[in-house]
């Protein structure tokens, strides 16, 4: 095998949620929903801690007049800090990191084990201050993200060795890794009624691994639900996330090929 996935167990290098609402919640509200795990933030190991502008950007409309009475241009208004971002950091590399605010909560991490683990630590940090917000507002999306890693080994750097299905664009010369390429690939399916936006995107690159330039081979699967129903939150918004969990690992394990599917241990259920 001239490739080898980033971990001894698993390929994959990050881990992301994010919860988008239907409309920004007002700096209360973030406060109300995220001040327990705020307050907790170093019992959490989450110690570095700091607020965090809006995501909403401010134009100011007023009518103003210039010199000569012509009229000025509206300008953007500073961003406001009406959020919080805990995270924890190694050696100046970010490893974890939950961030609150008024228009989405998200949660980060770079040591994922095995999905139940990474399922309690969002019950911990992520989706008690999640219940707490959605009793001001609706969530529009959710949506999870996973970065997987394959390191080439050899001197053949061949992508077909380990990714099954490329996008038919991509030269053979790239494949064979004499050029960097990208591959991008979206689409729409269906939970039921809720629909959901899928991405795959490949990459062939040169990265910096433990102080050395290796290439590699990296898969990114994002799989977002878009909600409709109202009452969502809790174990609903766990169980949704379990849903986009089994279909991200189903997109993944489709995608590489037989020998490395054995390699990370991936079995695809029928």
């Amino acid at each position: 095998m001239n490739w080898k996935p980033l971990h001894d167990a698993h390929s994959i290098e990050q881990v992301r949620v994010v919860a988008q609402f239907k409309e920004s919640l007002p700096e209360k509200a973030v406060t109300k929903a995220s001040s327990d795990v705020v307050e907790r933030s170093d019992e959490l190991l989450l110690p570095q801690k700091q607020k965090i502008a809006t995501g909403v950007m401010s134009i100011d409309l007023s009518k103003q007049l210039g010199v000569g009475g012509l009229s000025v241009p509206a300008k953007q208004m500073p961003p406001v800090n009406s959020g919080w971002r805990l995270c924890r950091s190694e050696d100046q590399v970010l490893v974890e990191e939950v961030a609150f605010r008024d228009i989405a909560f998200s949660y980060f991490t770079s040591e994922y084990g095995r999905w139940e683990n990474t399922r309690g630590r969002l019950s911990e940090v992520f989706i008690p201050a999640l219940t707490k917000a959605l009793e001001a507002t609706d969530l529009a999306t959710l949506r999870l993200e996973y970065w997987d890693s394959f390191i080439c080994e050899g001197d053949l750097p061949d992508a077909s060795e380990v990714i099954n299905q490329i996008n038919p664009a991509v030269p053979e010369t790239a494949l064979k890794g004499e050029e960097f390429w990208h591959s991008h690939c979206g689409w729409f399916e269906y939970f039921g009624e809720t629909q959901v936006l899928v991405n795959k995107n490949i990459d062939f690159v040169e990265s910096e691994i433990q102080a050395k330039r290796v290439k590699t081979l990296k898969m990114y699967t994002l799989v977002e639900a878009r909600v409709e129903q109202s009452d969502i939150a809790g174990e609903a918004v766990l169980g949704l996330l379990d849903q986009l969990h089994a279909r991200s690992v189903a997109i993944f394990g489709s995608s590489i090929t037989e020998p490395y599917r054995k390699r990370i241990d991936l079995e695809l259920k029928e």
